[in-house]
């Protein structure tokens, strides 16, 4: 564990064996979803084989707790990388599944984030529509939450995401695209004066 800036910064390793060592002491439930969250850390740092050796159980005790679905975006994202391509594909078709049942632009955002990571752009591209049905349409169970003090809004960030991949599968620009490319233009301005700020502010030291 390392600290930086006077706060504990923990590795994705670290995280994840801290998990490890909290399921250890539980049972049912509650162990298994520490061990999905512990298989998520070891997939984030590329551990995917010890991340499937997690999920495993996980997997199998999907019937007892539904809850434990949350975790198949992750799971595909090993499988994939271990070139399990068939077991990978039906765990992202079982994701999408509880997504669509859940009403739930988080779970749609979750999914197409791995689905990006894992060059599955197409299918990434999809959920990320989605997503911005559920947050734009009304209905949304669980909506994508803000990531960083500034942002007000997940779409904006969902928006600049999906039009990246459109851009590489060749796709004509859409209404979100061009409100993407809007949310872009409005921004450069404010870098440009944040820059120039800082630049006024060196020189005025010297």
């Amino acid at each position: 564990m390392t600290r930086r800036s006077g706060t504990f910064s923990y590795t994705q390793a670290e995280m994840a064996l801290e998990l490890e060592e909290a399921a250890a002491a539980s049972h049912g439930e509650e162990r298994l979803d520490l061990l999905a969250h512990a298989a998520k850390h070891w997939a984030e740092d590329d551990e995917h084989a010890r991340a499937l050796t997690l999920f495993t159980e996980v997997i199998e005790s999907r019937r007892e707790y539904p809850e434990l679905d949350w975790a198949l975006p992750a799971y595909a994202y090993s499988l994939f990388a271990v070139g399990r391509t068939e077991e990978a594909w039906a765990a992202v078709d079982a994701a999408e599944a509880h997504a669509r049942a859940r009403h739930s632009s988080a779970a749609h955002q979750r999914l197409a984030d791995y689905l990006d990571s894992a060059g599955q752009l197409e299918r990434a591209e999809r959920n990320y529509t989605a997503a911005l049905d559920l947050l734009l349409d009304g209905g949304d169970r669980e909506p994508a939450v803000t990531r960083h003090p500034r942002e007000t809004s997940p779409v904006a960030r969902i928006r600049i995401d999906r039009r990246r991949l459109r851009e590489q599968l060749g796709l004509p620009r859409d209404e979100h695209d061009l409100a993407a490319e809007r949310e872009l233009a409005a921004e450069q301005p404010a870098s440009r004066r944040t820059l120039r700020d800082r630049l006024r502010g060196m020189r005025s030291t010297t």
